[in-house]
């Protein structure tokens, strides 16, 4: 059996230096010893797709991350490793706990990826090993991970039995960790004109040139490829909802400020995300969504963008400031504020586009060379924010 503390060092001599998590029950021992280890640098997530997002914005800001969570929830980020790691290059490792595997008694939920979880992985052509009871093993094991991950240039996974990882001692969290709320207010400026999505994107772009910009899945990529290409842009194909994810991993570990350009539908697909950054506080951190209340790039199906309020959401998780505005001019000054420090961040803007669409060039940059080049860019420079 492998005492959590014995994980936990093995991590850090791996090289390991940044560990993102999603609960699991069976290894509540080592969740809690990694809230309190340093030099590691441990972030909890919402979601496991919202897991390989942050664990993917922090590889490209230099950081060695793994990620820590149940075969379930593997499968969980399935449409993540298969459009984000796969396409991008990014080799993410994976510590996933092997429930209702191994012949081992588990609650019936369980019962299909336990029996099916090496046929999963090797559909996707992720590699799987099996975490060895002896600890002697450990470092071995850890190390080889990496190695893994990196020539299958996604990801690889060591597979942890339930049981293997000692899980006696738990964690009492302090009460106090539960307080919520946000005294600021939200700031509403609606001209009831809203521009072009495009023109907003090239605005906002040529407002802060020296910034990372983070593109949704769609359209909005195209846009700011449109506006200008620049190694400094990223421009997600799929994995819909994570890049506000992804810009909180380049944001807490990069240098320079990170705008995010999300869409309506993908935000609503994982507000969860919201919550994190809230937490995280990044500094000179921008959430922009650009609200047209439609998913543009699937045919124009109305999304709920523009019924539920999105900027109170955002202000219920904790956003330092949180605007809703139909003017692209007036967020393009917030946003130069924001990425100069000038305020606070994270910045939240609720910003209201037109649905109209005007023809928009496909990205012709491969997602692997958009790696590589934002990789340069941020240098392999590190820091943690909060």
């Amino acid at each position: 059996m492998i005492d959590p503390q014995q994980m936990v060092e093995g991590l850090a001599v791996c090289g390991y230096d940044t560990v993102v998590t999603v609960p699991c029950s069976s290894i509540a021992s080592l969740l809690c010893l990694l809230d309190a280890s340093k030099p590691l640098v441990h972030i909890s997530a919402t979601s496991e797709a919202e897991a390989v997002g942050i664990a993917t914005g922090a590889y490209l800001a230099g950081r060695k991350p793994i990620l820590i969570m149940q075969n379930s929830g593997f499968c969980d980020a399935l449409n993540v490793i298969g459009s984000l790691l796969d396409p991008f290059s990014v080799p993410l490792s994976f510590l996933v706990t092997g429930r209702g595997g191994f012949g081992i008694k588990d609650e019936p939920q369980h019962r299909l990826v336990g029996k099916n979880f090496f046929l999963i992985a090797e559909a996707f052509e992720i590699p799987v090993a099996v975490l060895s009871p002896l600890p002697c093993d450990l470092v071995s094991q850890l190390c080889s991970l990496s190695r893994s991950a990196q020539v299958s240039g996604k990801g690889a996974v060591l597979l942890i039995p339930v049981g293997m990882i000692s899980n006696s001692n738990r964690c009492v969290y302090p009460s106090e960790r539960l307080s919520y709320g946000n005294s600021s207010k939200i700031d509403r400026v609606m001209l009831r004109n809203p521009s072009r999505r495009s023109v907003a994107v090239r605005a906002i772009r040529n407002t802060v040139p020296d910034s990372v910009f983070v593109a949704t899945t769609g359209y909005t990529g195209r846009e700011l490829f449109a506006s200008g290409d620049i190694p400094s842009n990223l421009y997600l194909a799929g994995s819909m909802g994570c890049a506000s994810a992804v810009g909180l991993g380049i944001a807490l570990f990069g240098k320079s400020a990170v705008v995010v350009l999300d869409g309506d539908g993908a935000m609503l697909m994982r507000m969860g995300n919201c919550a994190t950054i809230a937490a995280q506080k990044p500094s000179r951190f921008v959430h922009v969504v650009l609200n047209n209340g439609v998913y543009a790039s699937t045919g124009a199906q109305p999304t709920l963008g523009q019924q539920v309020d999105l900027a109170a959401i955002a202000h219920a998780c904790g956003y330092k400031k949180v605007i809703q505005t139909d003017d692209y001019s007036y967020a393009a000054d917030l946003i130069k504020s924001a990425a100069d420090s000038r305020i606070t961040s994270p910045l939240f803007i609720d910003l209201w586009v037109s649905s109209d669409e005007e023809p928009c060039p496909r990205t012709n940059v491969g997602p692997a060379s958009q790696t590589l080049r934002l990789r340069q860019f941020l240098n392999g420079s590190s820091k943690k924010n909060n």
